[in-house]
């Protein structure tokens, strides 16, 4: 086997299972039924072609339009404690597309980003779940009273869905679809049409100004908003770090200060060899841990597995 595939084999395999959900996901192209069923990723539910539901797009809705998101959370919980982030890994599809744009990261040295700045950049994600999970609650309670008018005329695109806005896979496969098929299926389009399109006209330019930004740094920063900015991956990773499927380094085995191939591999920049001493097997209890297991390719020394329990 060539040298390179031996490298990458539990990244391809990954792609390929990636590219089969994203198919899947997006399967009313091919006929496939909406299924309605809910799924532990950022899916948004306005996408064209969609034939599943993403659990934090209900929750907020939900919560909205004063509904109690019982299975939203429920999934989102189970997945946690049984999964923790794999879904980000294995079958999120704008995790798909941050995997894709690896392909064309400069071959030059990027320096890497500090633990402090790292564990600064992580709290961002905390707050955007904080806010959007506030905001939605307020706008549902206001909904109950029957007095929701003025707030929800206040929050105008926010008030249904506070993430959606904001949220670059929803710009990517919802609002930029559904825009230029206005563009291509309204002819001759009208400029007040383009204009009112978006909500707000400045709302428009923001969605796409977060996009382009998200996808410009994650060419130089291997998925960043996964790492930074996605509330649910943060509530996966939170709930993860202490669920039942884990990742394992056995200190014996690892050559802790000779050895860092698991963390050049490491799409998430986990800092594998940070783990706790004292145990047989550290487990890894880092909440950007996706278990994507390319460290476990890229070990030489079998020092990392994946357990359950």
């Amino acid at each position: 086997m060539h040298p390179w595939l031996i490298r990458n084999k539990m990244r391809l395999f990954r792609s390929i299972i990636q590219l089969c959900v994203f198919l899947i996901v997006f399967g009313v192209i091919f006929d496939l039924a909406f299924a309605a069923i809910i799924v532990p990723f950022i899916q948004p539910t306005g996408a064209p072609y969609t034939t599943v539901a993403g659990a934090y797009d209900i929750l907020l809705t939900s919560l909205a339009f004063g509904i109690f998101p019982l299975l939203a959370i429920g999934i989102i919980l189970l997945t946690a404690v049984f999964l923790g982030r794999t879904p980000c890994a294995w079958a999120c599809p704008f995790g798909f597309v941050e995997d894709l744009l690896s392909y064309i990261r400069p071959k030059k040295h990027v320096k890497p980003i500090t633990r402090q700045n790292d564990n600064s950049l992580r709290q961002i994600r905390l707050y955007i779940l904080i806010a959007t999970i506030l905001i939605s609650t307020i706008i549902g309670i206001r909904r109950l009273q029957r007095s929701s008018t003025g707030i929800v005329g206040a929050f105008g695109p926010f008030a249904n869905n506070s993430f959606a806005p904001i949220d670059p896979a929803a710009t990517l496969f919802s609002f930029l679809p559904h825009f230029f098929a206005n563009i291509l299926f309204f002819l001759p389009p009208s400029y007040e049409k383009l204009y009112q399109l978006g909500g707000w006209p400045v709302l428009l330019w923001i969605r796409v100004a977060v996009l382009v930004i998200i996808v410009l740094v994650s060419v130089y920063v291997p998925r960043a908003w996964c790492r930074y900015f996605c509330p649910l991956g943060g509530i996966l990773g939170y709930c993860g770090k202490y669920g039942l499927l884990t990742l394992k380094r056995n200190p014996i085995r690892c050559p802790k200060g000779e050895c860092d191939d698991c963390m050049k591999v490491c799409p998430m920049g986990v800092r594998l060899l940070d783990t706790g001493a004292g145990e047989e097997l550290e487990k890894v209890r880092d909440d950007n841990c996706i278990l994507c297991l390319e460290c476990v390719n890229a070990c030489k020394h079998d020092a990392l597995s994946l357990s359950f329990i």
